[in-house]
This record gives C-alpha cells, structure tokens and sequence, in this order.
C-alpha cells in the first residue's frame, strides 16, 4: 500500500494480521475463523499503526515479542508527504466461515472495536516504539480494553449480542 500511497494513490489500509475479522482470536480448538494469516483479536487490531505498517504486529502467533527494531528495513517506507493518501483502515469479514447472525457479532466484537480506535487515533503515542510491551503501549491498551470490558460488554448481553469473551 505505501507504494501505491508513494505514487499518490488513494490507499486504505487492511493487512490480514490486523484487520482481518474472520480470524480466529487464538488458538483454542474451539475457536471459530482461519488461521492462516495469523489470529486477529482486539489487542492485534488496537496495535495497527496506518502509518507504520511494518510495527503492526507486536506479537507473533504464539504471543512471543516480536523485535520491531528493524521492521520495515528494505521495504517501502511512508514519507510525511504521503501519508494524506492513507485515507482509512478497513476490516474485512469473509463470508466463507460464517453459518449465522451470531458468527458475524462474534467475530466483530470485540476485535473491531481496535480497529475502531485506530481509525479515529492513527498516531498514538506510543507509534515508532519497538518494544511490544511499551509502556505508552500497555497503558494505552489497558485503558481502552477497560471501557470496553466496562462499557461495551454489558452493551451486548443487554441485546444478546454474540461476543468473544477476552
């Protein structure tokens, strides 16, 4: 994308290990959705950085850091200049998983819900840092996941909405 964004091209962000919603969260054998890109869940999605692609994914599949030191090293890197060709983040749901209404709900929330955040706040803090658990990083995270623990998850069993329980 940063070399269409590069070229002045329109450009909107979805890489599979961020922002795909019909991931699996982990590895649990009952847990729904694909794997082969990776498992997406609401801290992998909260970490996408628009305008850093390369440090977006903090962790890898088993939860092991990832070293962000050289992330990005000998591939395209965004200038100041294109970043306004960055123009959205957009999560994709796969329909070929999906049985019913509440496998959608489920697999949205609350994964999206980072996706959300970074729609809104496309340079946070702690963007650029390479240590997966970063302070700014783990501060951040621990007050969104509050208000969504606080906030939203007594939101979706009010109307009965199907939701992965973090």
């Amino acid at each position: 994308p940063y070399e269409f964004a590069l070229d002045g091209i329109p450009v909107f962000i979805s890489s599979a290990p961020n922002c795909y919603m019909d991931f699996a969260y982990n590895y649990g054998k009952t847990e729904r959705g694909h794997s082969w890109g990776g498992f997406v869940d609401e801290r992998r999605s909260f970490s996408v950085q628009p305008y850093d692609m390369y440090r977006s994914v903090r962790w890898d599949d088993y939860g092991n850091p990832v070293d962000l030191t050289h992330a990005g090293e000998g591939k395209p890197a965004l200038t100041p200049a294109a970043r306004p060709n960055i123009i959205g983040i957009e999560g994709h749901l796969w329909a070929e998983t999906l049985r019913c209404f509440d496998h959608v709900t489920y697999y949205f929330f609350p994964k999206s819900l980072g996706l959300f955040e970074r729609g809104w706040n496309a340079s946070p803090a702690w963007a650029g840092t390479t240590a997966p658990d970063d302070p700014a990083f783990t501060a951040d995270f621990d007050r969104f996941f509050s208000i969504v623990t606080d906030h939203e998850y007594p939101y979706y069993e009010e109307l009965g909405i199907s939701y992965h329980i973090h």
